[in-house]
């Protein structure tokens, strides 16, 4: 079979990608030359125009699995919209309106009201694939995909819970599982000697209620130690100088 040529620059891509040792993910489809080619993984579930557009069929998770294929389903990046929609006050929050520059403000809200039936048609199909996808043993990081709402990837984990998933295997999802995607097991995603000390200490178990992760009682950086209302008030400064919407 010829390959288009948008296919035969991806392939190339996935080979050179490779024999530099680095993985190489794809953007919501499945074509089936990058499979044979050996693509990594993907992100995105729900818009994909694909067999796993409405509902995952068999054969995509037969696909995924005998391929070795991780994927970062993002629900929340589909469900933030019509979240933001039905509640736009979430934008005023204590632990979103520090983060939020006019531009990410702008980005929450720029889409019409009409946009809140497919946007909550993608995250119904997107938890649905990854209910599907986390019972086949299919390997799911957590990703958000949405850079206006700064607490985005522990809604993804609440996400993923609700998908199937245990708390202690979301966790693994944006740590553990997550560093083994990107190729940084060595440095990141376990708490090991000799790896960077990015941590966060909570205030309640993560594992009796996922939700716990947002309670943050201090924010450890390359082993530097934040008090997360330090981080607010510095967030807040650099939006108030942040350039406006275009």
């Amino acid at each position: 079979m010829r390959l288009p040529v948008n296919w035969r620059s991806a392939v190339a891509v996935i080979e050179a990608a490779h024999a530099a040792g680095l993985p190489v993910s794809s953007h919501i489809a499945y074509p089936l030359p990058l499979i044979a080619a050996g693509i990594d993984g993907k992100e995105h579930m729900g818009q994909a125009g694909e067999r796993s557009d409405d509902t995952i069929y068999d054969d995509i998770l037969q696909l995924s699995s005998r391929a070795n294929l991780w994927v970062v389903p993002t629900i929340i990046g589909f469900s933030a919209t019509v979240r933001v929609m039905d509640e736009p006050g979430l934008l005023d929050h204590p632990d979103t309106a520090p983060f939020l520059t006019p531009f990410l403000r702008w980005w929450a809200q720029r889409l019409p009201a009409s946009s809140r039936t497919p946007y909550a048609r993608f995250a119904a199909t997107a938890r649905e694939s990854a209910r599907k996808l986390i019972a086949a043993g299919i390997v799911v990081g957590a990703g958000a995909d949405t850079p206006y709402l700064p607490w985005a990837l522990h809604a993804e984990l609440e996400e993923l819970v609700k998908a199937g998933m245990s708390p202690s295997q979301a966790i693994a999802a944006a740590t553990s599982v997550a560093a083994r995607i990107i190729g940084a097991e060595q440095e990141i995603g376990t708490i090991e000697p000799g790896k960077l000390a990015d941590l966060i200490v909570l205030n309640a178990d993560p594992l009796e209620n996922i939700g716990n992760t947002r309670s943050i009682w201090r924010v450890i950086k390359g082993g530097e130690i934040y008090d997360p209302e330090v981080v607010r008030d510095a967030a807040k400064q650099i939006v108030t100088q942040a350039p406006s919407t275009p």
